[in-house]
């Protein structure tokens, strides 16, 4: 595989959706297909087994678990958190507020400019 080959996968990959890269990998590359498609069923297989560890860390009963798992949900609770965060600045931001005010004040303020064909134009100041 050449460079420009790997430049088209990591674009694929970082670029598209996720419906739109499985279409792709399922015309052009069967095996990571099936990897995919692997690792969903697992998602789906152990969901309940995940949520209930996800509760007992959430609830401190970590004792069961290795550290592994409990430096992996400390990170994804950081991660979390910093989202949350991160959510409640831009919707407190002041210019996150109104979007449409460049259009709204442009229609208000509408000059007309005659020409020497005795058309009249409205021009947007």
């Amino acid at each position: 595989m050449d460079l420009s080959n790997n430049l088209d996968e990591m674009t694929l990959r970082l670029m598209s959706n996720k419906k739109g890269l499985k279409t792709y990998l399922k015309q052009n590359d069967e095996e990571e297909y099936k990897k995919i498609n692997y690792e969903e069923e697992i998602l789906i297989i152990h969901r309940e087994e995940i949520l209930r560890v996800t509760y007992d860390m959430l609830n401190k009963n970590n004792n069961n678990y290795s550290s592994d798992i409990i430096k992996s949900f400390n990170s994804y609770v950081k991660n979390i958190v910093k989202m949350i965060e991160l959510s409640e600045i831009e919707s407190s931001n002041e210019y996150n507020k109104d979007d449409d005010v460049i259009f709204t004040n442009m229609e208000e303020n509408k000059k007309v400019i005659p020409n020497i064909f005795g058309y009249t134009f409205e021009r947007k100041i």
